[in-house]
């Protein structure tokens, strides 16, 4: 078994997918990618979930470039806390960016927050067997605030910038 999952929900060819040339110029090795194609996105996140061998499991988005030591860091940070929020940094600085993703960064300092987001979180299993998973009646769009609430509900949810 290996010591974390790494689920993507996409609707793209697996060789397609740049966060997994991203993980595989990543410094570690003991991971798997459990890629998903069910719609909605809710579904696919769960059917990873069930299909991951990991207790430590870790959701990024297709298009997700995490940094090279991201995924010994997730493992690091799953030791310690259920679940984690990363930074999340839009590649252009234009108009869209600024207005639609602005809130993914919550700035340079560690600390529990209320939210994460699908494109760059951790959970450990043992949260998910107890508050249930991703609700799948959810339409698209901001579903990671559902689910976080009732992670909140029973967990602390750590936000890490170097993730």
């Amino acid at each position: 078994m290996v010591s974390v999952s790494v689920v993507v929900a996409t609707l793209l060819p697996y060789d397609e997918l740049d966060v997994v040339e991203s993980l595989e110029r990543g410094t570690y090795d003991d991971y798997e990618v459990v890629v998903r194609d069910d719609y909605p996105v809710c579904k696919a996140r769960n059917e990873g979930i069930k299909r991951a061998s990991a207790d430590k499991i870790v959701f990024l988005d297709d298009d997700s470039r995490p940094r090279t030591d991201y995924l010994e860091r997730a493992v690091e940070t799953l030791e310690r806390a259920p679940a984690y929020s990363g930074r999340t940094i839009h590649p252009r600085s234009d108009v869209f960016a600024r207005h639609f993703t602005a809130h993914y960064d919550r700035g340079d300092e560690p600390r529990h927050v209320d939210t994460f987001w699908g494109n760059n979180m951790g959970v450990r299993r043992e949260v998910f067997d107890a508050v249930g998973g991703w609700d799948e009646n959810m339409g698209w769009g901001h579903e990671e605030k559902e689910l976080a609430a009732r992670v909140r509900s029973q967990f602390d949810i750590l936000y890490d910038p170097e993730l």
